[in-house]
């Protein structure tokens, strides 16, 4: 029995010598395999960067078509054309897999365009309709008080020449008068 342990014990020193082996060599090899690993989740990390910055880019286009009415509201109509021409040139093609949400947004979009440059376009219609009838308002109000102003002008004018003719025939009067006293006199 006890050699057999003796031998037995002789085999699992060597055992333990070749997992120790073992050990040394995969922390050898861990450490020149720890650089490529970290060059690999670099890599891997990277793209999904680069990724993830592709598709906000492309979900922020996709918002952009989305937002560009409320963004061009209280533009001019022309503005507001040029927009709608823009997005009808839109074709939605470079937008992947986000190229259905493109197309229903550009189709919204172009719809909510077209109703707000007709909008704008009566707005504008409506403001230079009443512009005009302002400026007509203004010319016929500075007419009228031009008109009154020669008007009180030339009554002022009669009333002047009245009191004057007046005078005079209190003068000749007053003259008849004093001749008629020193005649008598």
């Amino acid at each position: 029995e006890k050699v057999r342990k003796n031998k037995k014990a002789y085999v699992k020193q060597g055992g333990k010598e070749v997992d120790s082996q073992a050990k040394a060599i995969m922390k050898q090899i861990e450490s020149l395999r720890i650089p490529h690993t970290e060059a690999y989740q670099e890599v891997d990390n990277a793209k999904k960067e680069r990724e993830a910055k592709r598709k906000a880019d492309l979900e922020e286009r996709v918002e952009y078509i989305r937002s560009l009415p409320e963004a061009v509201k209280d533009m001019d109509s022309e503005s507001i054309r040029l927009a709608l021409e823009s997005m009808q040139n839109e074709e939605c093609l470079d937008f992947y897999e986000f190229t259905e949400h493109a197309l229903k947004a550009r189709n919204c979009t172009i719809e909510a365009l077209a109703n707000l440059h007709s909008q704008t376009m009566k707005k504008e219609q409506d403001a230079a309709e009443l512009a005009k009838l302002k400026k007509e308002q203004a010319e016929r109000d500075q007419k009228d008080r031009e008109d009154r102003i020669a008007r009180e002008a030339k009554e002022e004018a009669e009333a002047a020449t009245k009191a004057a003719e007046e005078r005079e025939k209190q003068a000749i009067l007053d003259a008849e008068q004093a001749k008629e006293n020193a005649r008598l006199a």
